[in-house]
């Protein structure tokens, strides 16, 4: 009885053995919250209500961070959760502060979803094998999955409105621009265990077509802006094979722009020249920017925007309420929960940036893909609501996570040392290091 005491005992007082213990619940927990966001524009109607799956997997994740807080199994919270929640703390003081707490309630829920989705994932990280599989699993369901509907939709036109709307992929996300954000960085983060392989080539051939059938400006460019990144911070820019592929490919790519330019002329013009969605999105963060200014420091109250601007459907020539939507995460963060929100928000995203740092420099090469993979989130965030997605605290919350058991050699120098057949990019061992052509 004594020895069980003093082993509850220590595991309060030691939450990496905690989070040991708990690391197969906290894995099938993970697992049911990739496919809830992954399904997420699904909805179960309760009568007037209707949840959407994020919210089903909400109640016992709840339940269970709690028990983890209760019994040990958090690691320590650093700097970036510290700030992640006293940012959550602020969507709770301006919804009391609003003047409908009651009616920003279901703003409230939606806001701080994201927080325990990253607490969540912050808690542990799989291994190399582990996190590979899961990454892939993803990437082929939604990837396949969205593609079949797509065909299904071009040859029957069925689907419209479900799997794809007005001709854009969404699969089973509440929208493209969300699909094609979370694609974008869960093909980033997949760099971290990518091989040279026919299974791997297919696998991101296959993504990305799903990536350009969304039509998202914002997610090419952060899919872009972060691939370059990875490739250039990674070392893998510096192999020649890996240099005449991008020459091969960016060649290729005139010469199709070439031959297909009128076509792809009268494409850019029906999906990407979207010019009403800029207009409305312009006019939508105007008037938020004149909102911003009656509640400067505690904000207006969670998607206050969409309670208070009916008004604006004529005009935007829309009768949906999720065209009031502010489609600019910082300004609607300003909007929303003011400066006190604002800079908690701030302070979390440089605390997060400066974690995967220290992890890359530790020699733990994954939280560079991991890195790569929230920047692009949140470039994709200036032209959607990513933020108010449970897929953004899921890919910061790994960002966030601890490293894997061991230490790998330090990225540069790693990079350097890969010769003959081993991959530069190939995902090391916990505790390996590559000399030459051994693994030790």
């Amino acid at each position: 009885m004594g020895m069980n005491a003093s082993g509850s005992m220590a595991m309060r007082g030691n939450p990496r053995a905690g989070a040991a213990k708990y690391a197969k619940a906290t894995g099938i927990f993970q697992v049911l919250a990739l496919i809830a966001v992954a399904i997420d524009g699904l909805f179960l109607e309760l009568g007037p209500i209707k949840v959407n799956s994020e919210r089903i997997v909400l109640g016992p994740m709840l339940v269970y961070i709690l028990f983890l807080a209760m019994f040990g199994g958090f690691p320590q919270l650093n700097t970036a959760t510290k700030a992640y929640l006293c940012w959550g703390g602020s969507v709770v003081l301006s919804t009391l502060l609003s003047w409908s707490p009651a009616k920003h309630m279901s703003g409230l829920i939606v806001s701080i979803v994201p927080v325990f989705y990253f607490l969540l994932f912050s808690c542990r990280s799989y291994g190399p094998r582990g996190m590979a599989r899961m990454i892939e699993t993803w990437l082929w369901v939604v990837s396949v999955g969205g593609l079949i509907f797509y065909a299904i939709w071009l040859m029957t036109g069925a689907f419209n409105d479900t799997f794809v709307g007005d001709g854009r992929l969404s699969f089973l996300m509440l929208e493209p621009n969300i699909f094609g954000a979370v694609v974008a960085a869960m093909m980033i983060m997949h760099f971290a265990y990518f091989r040279p392989c026919f299974q791997h080539f297919l696998l991101h051939g296959l993504a990305l077509l799903a990536l350009l059938l969304t039509t998202s400006r914002f997610p090419y460019l952060a899919y872009a802006i972060c691939l370059a990144y990875y490739l250039m911070r990674s070392g893998l820019v510096r192999r020649a094979s890996v240099r005449a592929a991008m020459a091969g490919g960016i060649i290729s790519l005139a010469v199709l722009i070439g031959f297909f330019f009128d076509r792809l002329a009268t494409a850019y013009d029906s999906y990407l020249n979207r010019t009403y969605s800029v207009d409305s999105r312009s006019l939508v963060l105007s008037v938020a920017w004149e909102h911003v200014t009656r509640h400067p420091i505690i904000g207006n109250g969670p998607l206050d925007f969409g309670l208070t601007n009916f008004n604006l459907l004529s005009l935007l020539g829309s009768t949906s309420d999720r065209d009031l939507w502010i489609w600019q995460m910082f300004v609607a963060i300003l909007h929303d929960e003011g400066l006190i929100g604002f800079c908690f928000f701030i302070v979390f995203l440089v605390a997060l940036w400066s974690y995967t740092q220290r992890m890359i420099k530790d020699g733990h090469r994954h939280f560079l893909a991991y890195q790569a993979s929230a920047l692009s989130l949140v470039i994709s965030s200036q032209g959607t609501t990513q933020h108010l997605n449970a897929t953004f605290g899921v890919i910061l919350g790994l960002a966030n996570s601890p490293p894997f058991a061991g230490r790998t050699a330090p990225l540069m120098r790693a990079v350097r040392r890969v010769s003959g057949k081993v991959a530069a990019n190939m995902p090391l061992r916990a505790g390996a290091v590559h000399v030459g052509r051994r693994i030790v």
